[in-house]
């Protein structure tokens, strides 16, 4: 199964095109605000040449926290949407989830601590693409500051508590801009997929890679 990653595309999404593969993974923020947003999303996505195509929501995507049932109704179709959710797709058990730390003002977020980690117990043991929104703690999880480089570890404490007992083959997310690489620690591979450089715009390429055996 060939599969092709990305993430943090921030609406400019004529800017990313993709290669014939068995599965696409959009890891959040489309920056869907409103019903023409997700649209202009839904066109791109169809025209990505994908057998099967994955979505989640990121921090950024207001229309998907706050207006769920339309924007679900919107992306039927054109994707599988999850949400504290899995699929399998020929054999592959895949589980998505949009949820990150509380940062701001932003959506899908919730404290550190039991509040978070109610959503990462849900991910089913057996588990083997995860895709998240947001990275675990110390994993290309590093933020960046215009005056400073790289610094502070901003990943999830309680999410790579939980991928050190599922032990997913891979791990896919961004959120993290600046990150985006392929990095395999033990059974399990992780991809920051993050397409959006510092300023939000369009920096990497989308990551390709074949599922691990």
């Amino acid at each position: 199964m060939k599969i092709c990653a990305l993430s943090d595309t921030h609406t400019h999404y004529d800017e990313v095109k993709t290669k014939k593969c068995d599965v696409l993974i959009h890891g959040g923020d489309l920056n869907c605000y409103y019903p023409q947003s997700m649209k202009t999303f839904c066109d791109w996505l169809d025209r990505q040449p994908a057998k099967k195509k994955i979505v989640i929501a990121g921090n950024h995507d207001k229309f998907l926290e706050m207006e769920n049932g339309l924007a679900r109704e919107m992306l039927k179709g054109h994707c599988i949407y999850l949400e504290d959710s899995g699929v399998e797709i020929d054999g592959v058990k895949f589980w998505g989830s949009p949820i990150t730390p509380m940062f701001c003002n932003w959506h899908f977020m919730r404290d550190r601590g039991p509040a978070i980690k109610r959503h990462w117990d849900m991910i089913p043991e057996g588990t083997d693409v995860l895709i998240t929104h947001g990275p675990a703690m110390g994993i290309l999880d590093s933020t960046f500051y215009a005056n400073g480089g790289f610094r502070d570890h901003v990943g999830c404490q309680d999410l790579l508590d939980r991928i050190k007992v599922i032990k997913p083959k891979v791990h896919i997310f961004g959120h993290i801009h600046g990150n985006t690489a392929m990095k395999q620690i033990d059974e399990t591979l992780f991809i920051n997929a993050a397409l959006a450089g510092h300023y939000n715009d369009i920096e990497e390429k989308p990551i390709y890679f074949d599922m691990p055996g």
